[in-house]
């Protein structure tokens, strides 16, 4: 952020490229990501998917899924499609806050949407919904995943009923 004020002291225009550099360099600094898209939005300056899958990757490692959830919600509102990369952060989000059911309905969203969710997605929902004990509606989802090679990324089952 130091850096976009310092460009802004000598006099040069910032544009969207800039923001979204400033966004991606915020790493895990998920308030200083969400002021600098703000700013962007501010300054009329459309956001891409890339920034604003940056914002939302940044929330999504820092679990905060609810302003991860929102930026997805609000991509539309500035005529940004999110991608599979949006969808998988916040996934990812709701993994990291136990959001099983959130989860589920952005799963629901890009199968509505025939968009394959792959295994990030997949594996972020089954964790989500082991994490706040409601594994029954991800059980549907570990064929999928064996079918693709793969088993759930980072599930415990803390339920016992992942494996049979």
């Amino acid at each position: 952020m130091a850096l976009l004020r310092e460009i802004e002291k000598v006099k040069l225009e910032l544009d969207a490229s800039c923001y979204t550099a400033g966004i991606i360099a915020c790493g895990t600094r998920w308030q200083h990501a969400v002021v600098l898209m703000v700013e962007m939005l501010g300054e009329r300056l459309g956001p891409n998917t890339q920034s604003c899958n940056a914002c939302i990757s940044a929330c999504a490692i820092c679990g905060q899924w609810r302003v991860a959830l929102s930026l997805l919600r609000e991509m539309t509102d500035v005529t940004v499609e999110p991608d599979i990369v949006s969808y998988s952060g916040a996934s990812l989000a709701c993994e990291k806050g136990a959001q099983g059911l959130r989860a589920l309905s952005l799963l629901r969203e890009l199968r509505d949407a025939e968009v394959e969710p792959g295994v990030v997605v997949c594996s972020s929902v089954i964790n989500a919904c082991d994490r706040c004990g409601q594994w029954r509606p991800a059980w549907p989802l570990l064929p999928a995943l064996g079918a693709a090679g793969t088993a759930p990324l980072g599930a415990q089952p803390r339920c016992g009923r992942w494996c049979t």
